[in-house]
């Protein structure tokens, strides 16, 4: 695809590429390549995908075990996908996500006012 100009189709590749090193545990790569494709569907204005890279992006911090990073880029795709009208998209697929990063980071609605009974 980078032969022949074809951006979002690079885009594409790298994000699937990064799904599949997030799932084989090769992080490092996995964040290279979301964030890669990130920054190509930001420079070709494809909001909808931007959201799907930061959302794999906050998957691998929650897999590298930086829930605070993660609720940061789970922020975002929601932000994005609400600003075009695909907040039941991000309501359905992100903000659980995002609600799992908040109790990883003791910041979660279900852990307030909750004392631990060990």
């Amino acid at each position: 695809f980078r032969a022949v100009g074809a951006r979002l189709g690079e885009a594409n590749v790298l994000l699937a590429l990064g799904d599949l090193h997030r799932s084989e545990g090769t992080l490092d790569v996995s964040q290279q390549e979301l964030q890669t494709a990130f920054e190509i569907y930001r420079t070709t204005g494809d909001r909808y995908s931007q959201g799907r890279a930061l959302y794999r992006l906050g998957d691998c911090s929650i897999a590298l075990h930086e829930p605070d990073v993660a609720v940061e880029f789970y922020r975002k795709a929601i932000e994005i996908w609400q600003l075009i009208n695909l907040a039941d998209l991000a309501k359905d697929i992100v903000a659980p996500r995002l609600q799992e990063a908040l109790s990883q980071q003791g910041g979660g609605l279900e852990n307030k006012g909750k004392e631990s009974k060990d």
